[in-house]
Parts: C-alpha cells; sequence; structure tokens
C-alpha cells in the first residue's frame, strides 16, 4: 500500500519465497519503475504495464544475479548496493513490518476505497517462470491440477517387483525394501515442474511410469522410482 506522494518513486520487492505482490497506491502517487527479486520469482500485480518492470531471480538463472533482504543484516547492504547500481540510487526506506498481510509504504494510512490498483497483470502471467508455491503447499497445487497422486498398493508393488528381479537367483523371497512412507508417495501422472522446499521433513517420494518424464524443478530431497526397470534416483534410495 503505498502512500509516499513526495517524488516519483522505484519500488523494490524483495523476498525469498514465491510471493504474489498486489500494488495498491494513494491519490498522487507516481511509481517510476518496480523491480522484483529473490530467490523465487515474484509475481507483481497492479501496476500498470506502462510501468518499468525488472525482475531477478536464482529460478530464472538471471544474468545480473539475484538479490533480496528482509532483516538486518549483510543481504541488505548487498541489496542497497544492486539497487544503486540499477537506479542510480541507495535504499532510501526499508520496509519490512507486514501488518494483516500489507506492508506500508509512507505515513497515510488511507481508506480501502482510496487505493487503486491497474487490472494490466494477472497472476497467470508469470506462473511461467515455475510454481508459485513453495514446499508442501506446492505439492498440493500439483495434486489439485491433476499432475500427481499417491500412488496405489499395487503401484508400490510393482517396483519392489521390478527392483527385486536381479536378486531373485540367489534366493527367489528375497525382496528390495524402499524407505517410502506410503502417505508421501506419489504417482506422476504428466509433466511437472517441481517447488522448492522439498528437503528434509518435506521430502517425498515419486514413482514414474514409463513414457512420463522425471519432475524438472528443484529435487530437495525428493526421491524417483522408475517403474519400467525397477532403478531409483535420490536421496531415499535403497543402499
Amino acid at each position: 500500500y503505498v502512500t509516499y506522494d513526495q517524488n516519483p518513486i522505484v519500488l523494490a520487492l524483495m523476498a525469498y519465497d514465491p510471493v504474489i505482490w498486489q500494488v495498491r497506491t494513494g491519490p498522487n502517487v507516481t511509481i517510476a519503475g518496480v523491480i522484483g527479486s529473490g530467490y523465487h520469482k515474484q509475481a507483481i500485480v497492479g501496476i500498470s504495464r506502462e510501468t518499468p518492470l525488472r525482475q531477478f531471480s536464482y529460478e530464472e538463472k538471471s544474468t545480473c544475479g539475484y538479490f533480496y533482504a528482509y532483516k538486518a543484516n549483510n543481504k541488505l547492504t548487498a541489496a542497497s548496493k544492486r539497487l544503486e547500481h540499477l537506479t542510480g540510487k541507495p535504499i532510501s526506506k526499508f520496509h519490512h513490518s507486514v501488518t494483516d498481510s500489507r506492508i506500508y509504504v509512507g505515513d497515510k494510512r488511507l481508506h480501502e476505497y482510496e487505493y487503486t490498483s491497474s487490472d494490466d497483470y494477472k497472476v497467470e502471467d508469470f506462473v511461467n517462470a515455475g510454481p508459485l508455491f513453495f514446499g508442501r503447499e506446492g505439492l498440493d497445487q500439483l495434486l489439485e491440477d491433476g499432475l500427481i497422486r499417491l500412488a496405489k498398493p499395487i503401484e508400490r508393488e510393482q517396483w519392489v517387483e521390478k527392483a527385486s528381479e536381479q536378486y531373485k537367483k540367489f534366493n527367489n523371497e528375497l525382496k528390495v525394501r524402499p524407505s517410502w512412507a506410503y502417505d508421501s508417495l506419489y504417482m506422476v501422472l504428466d509433466k511437472v515442474v517441481l517447488p522448492d522446499g522439498l528437503y528434509g521433513g518435506n521430502s517425498v517420494s515419486f514413482l514414474i511410469p514409463a513414457g512420463t518424464p522425471t519432475p524438472s524443478g528443484p529435487k530437495g530431497h525428493c526421491t524417483f522410482y522408475f517403474l519400467h526397470d525397477g532403478s531409483c534416483k535420490g536421496a531415499g534410495c535403497p543402499r
């Protein structure tokens, strides 16, 4: 929520996680440009397409690098130097306090109806760079989109049987015992881009049918089991 109206401003929106920023402005506010930067792609809506917009993120492998800061540390100093390089001026005011999911830029507080916002950009304009969700929320979105589902018992057993074939010559009762958790084993149904944040307790496992591409995106600590040959890749593969 921007109410600073003394001079035109460049608005820099920074975060580690993927964030949807909805920009709203008060009367007489002039935004000369918007910069979005973070480890993940930032979605910025509410501004006119006539407003210059530049984006930097690790996710997009930006040639100019990326930066973000949300507290007093060396990242804030580095972000200020980068912004000075980009705009000619360092950070003049750093806002980090969030009130009801809002950040106020300027000292004024207006009634809701006094703020305006452009409809030029939609969230969909930014999703082609990768998921806008993080960790388990990203998995929930993949489930909702029908790109993955929980694996069925018969599918789990298919992989076990295929992976165990090479050991049957020693004893026909031998079976490979994977360490997957049944409630965190997913069948991949289509082309999938994984969200970041699937590390440690958020890591999961995937069954990959023949002809289905291995999920792209950050792999985290996830494990991938291939049904066509019983192979496995990732942190949780049987040793």
